[in-house]
């Protein structure tokens, strides 16, 4: 392991511990190369990329994480970062954060292609931990911190597939709702709160597993209703439109003709020669 530095001071590991060591280190096939704590602002610094592995925990302080899809940096906020992707942290104002640099050979099935997330005060106490112990114990640990390592590790992965499952709970829920309550007004930021999650986060995830924005998940709910009211009564376009949710007629006849190539009246139209055919 290469140091372990705060500000100005860098002291080295000595690896010898692992001529000792009952289990071979091939078994653990992993290598800390670096933890280092940071107190301050943190701006318009250039973005990086390395080869290694990266775990950003965020102490104190609100921000965000430059990267191909932001996120949001506040305490507790634990981010992993896989080798190759370009990143950047940006505060707004005093923020503290605690990085650790590792190689470890992850398994063909971890999604090594993006970073993960949690916010988790128990993995950010145990990043914290490492950090703690690698200062009070400078020499000779390799072992014991490169196990505190496999825990946080464990440990992270754990509480990001929990989140993501009770995340996608949360989104289930949510399109339950939107079936429901097509015809509400519906304010997204709202709903979001409503299920407990953060209006960036909601629409993130909504489109991840409905493959759609909330918002066009909505507007398709409405519009297929839509259809079903223009087929099967003589409701006029105006309250087919407020029973669907769009409180104005012309937007309504405007949105449809764009999804389905012509305009209501003359869809209902259709409708009705066709059933006179038959």
């Amino acid at each position: 392991m290469k140091h372990v530095y705060e500000a100005e001071c860098e002291s080295a590991f000595d690896s010898s511990i692992w001529q000792d060591c009952p289990i071979e280190r091939k078994d653990f096939n992993a290598n800390i190369l670096y933890l280092d704590r940071f107190h301050g602002e943190r701006k318009r610094r250039p973005m990086s990329a390395h080869r290694h592995w990266e775990f950003i925990g965020v102490v104190d302080g609100i921000g965000r994480l430059d990267c191909s899809t932001p996120l949001e940096l506040r305490a507790n906020s634990v981010m992993l970062i896989p080798p190759g992707i370009a990143h950047r942290e940006d505060s707004e104002g005093m923020m503290e954060i605690i990085w650790l640099g590792f190689e470890a050979p992850f398994c063909k099935s971890f999604p090594n292609g993006k970073i993960l997330a949690v916010k988790s005060e128990t993995i950010l106490n145990e990043l914290l931990e490492i950090w703690r112990f690698s200062v009070s114990h400078k020499n000779r640990i390799g072992l014991e911190l490169l196990g505190q390592l496999m825990l946080l590790t464990g440990g992270f992965w754990r509480a990001f597939k929990e989140g993501k499952a009770a995340d996608a709970s949360k989104i289930d829920a949510a399109l339950r709702y939107l079936q429901d309550n097509y015809a509400e007004d519906i304010n997204m930021e709202s709903l979001a709160l409503r299920f407990g999650l953060s209006a960036s986060h909601f629409y993130r995830e909504f489109k991840r597993i409905a493959g759609k924005t909330p918002v066009d998940y909505l507007v398709g709910r409405r519009l297929g209703q839509s259809v079903l009211y223009l087929k099967e009564t003589d409701f006029t376009i105006a309250k087919i439109s407020k029973a669907c949710g769009f409180n104005d007629p012309y937007y309504f006849s405007r949105v449809f003709s764009k999804h389905y190539g012509l305009p209501p009246s003359e869809f209902r139209q259709r409708q009705i020669l066709k059933t006179k055919r038959k």
